[in-house]
């Protein structure tokens, strides 16, 4: 069974999730503000089981609710604008962004959603949405409209097994992570597949597929791919437990975590392999990576239930989560382990953590909410 689906599988038989449904197919969200020493918490639920969270040009801000199999807007100031989807009620697509209560349905119809996971915008500003379940990104106008598809497996694209997020980055191309593919893809701006990264050891291809099956150096269940300030391909590679960097012609540049020897990396390492680790700078299932705007890197860690930084160099800066030993973090803290918790400043399975205008957004997912850390 897979990681996602075993997560799913736990949840959503649950009274709690299943109460989550319910509350979310009201469509009213209301910030409630906690004090934790220095830092103000912000809960925003509930949703019925979050992954990705975005921010458009305007500031308007974009959830994939997972299993709620929609994508929900919100304004500047965080008041409800609408939802995109299937409506229950009747199946078919949403024309626009609807305010109509109750949940959409699961749907692979041109609309519709299967466990979206991710919103990126393109140069136009539509809205490109990447699905799991079924395996495509769909294209939408700012209003809501829904306008085509990407990485169907047309022209000399590999089809997508199963992808998670997307980015367009500076380089000029979108990249594509296929998390059940174990690859990364990367098009134009105009939908052109380009070419496919699948070895951990670097090295593009614009012929031939993928393996179909994951092969030893591969990448194992990747979450994203994206370019730093300098650059850069950073790969979260969720089930190896690492993130590897690349230089733009794909060549290998070293990887952060922990190391199979023991210890930690200090910077970008060349050499050694990465190892499942709770030890702060090592990683268990990271599953997102966010840049502040000085480089630093924001990486969510959905099984080891916190959220870590570091710096542009690769250097352990610190993480935020409940404390195994109790409490919260009230800063970026060095040491200690940290644990799944339901308080304010704790996460269930965190999977996405966004800086927003000086503010940590995390989506906090098995806790079906979203959480807003200001002051650290």
């Amino acid at each position: 069974m897979l990681l996602l689906d075993q997560i799913k599988h736990r949840w959503t038989g649950s009274i709690s999730f299943r109460k989550r449904q319910f509350q979310a197919s009201k469509n009213q969200w209301i910030w409630k503000w906690h004090r934790k020493g220095d830092l103000e918490i912000g809960i925003l639920q509930p949703f019925v089981r979050p992954f990705g969270l975005s921010f458009d040009k305007n500031g308007n801000a974009f959830v994939a609710d997972f299993d709620g199999h929609r994508v929900i807007r919100f304004s500047p100031n965080w008041e409800f604008s609408g939802w995109l989807g299937h409506a229950k009620n009747t199946k078919q697509q949403i024309n626009g962004w609807s305010k109509e209560k109750g949940l959409a349905v699961e749907s692979a119809m041109p609309g519709g959603f299967s466990r979206p996971h991710n919103i990126t915008f393109d140069r136009d500003d539509n809205i490109i949405v990447t699905e799991l379940t079924n395996s495509r990104l769909q294209r939408f106008s700012e209003d809501g409209r829904h306008l085509g598809y990407i990485g169907e497996g047309e022209n000399g694209s590999p089809p997508l097994k199963g992808p998670v997020t997307s980015c367009y980055c500076d380089d000029g191309y979108l990249y594509v992570t296929d998390f059940l593919g174990h690859c990364f893809h990367r098009y134009t701006h105009d939908d052109r597949f380009v070419d496919w990264m699948a070895i951990s050891g670097g090295g593009f291809s614009s012929t031939g597929l993928p393996p179909k099956e994951r092969q030893p150096n591969q990448f194992f269940k990747p979450h994203v791919a994206r370019l730093n300030k300098d650059g850069f391909i950073l790969v979260v590679d969720t089930l190896n437990h690492c993130v590897i960097r690349f230089d733009s012609n794909g060549s290998y540049a070293g990887w952060i975590g922990a190391k199979i020897g023991g210890g930690l990396t200090d910077g970008w390492e060349m050499g050694g392999r990465a190892k499942i680790s709770s030890e702060p700078g090592g990683f268990k299932n990271p599953s997102s990576l966010q840049f502040t705007p000085d480089g630093q890197m924001i990486i969510a860690e959905s099984l080891n239930n916190r959220i870590q930084k570091f710096s542009h160099d690769g250097n352990f800066l610190g993480w935020i989560g409940e404390k195994d030993g109790g409490g919260v973090t009230i800063s970026w803290e060095k040491q200690g382990f940290s644990k799944m918790g339901n308080k304010p400043g704790a996460f269930n399975h965190p999977f996405d953590a966004v800086l927003h205008n000086d503010v940590l957004y995390v989506v906090d997912t098995e806790n079906g909410r979203l959480q807003a850390i200001r002051g650290l």
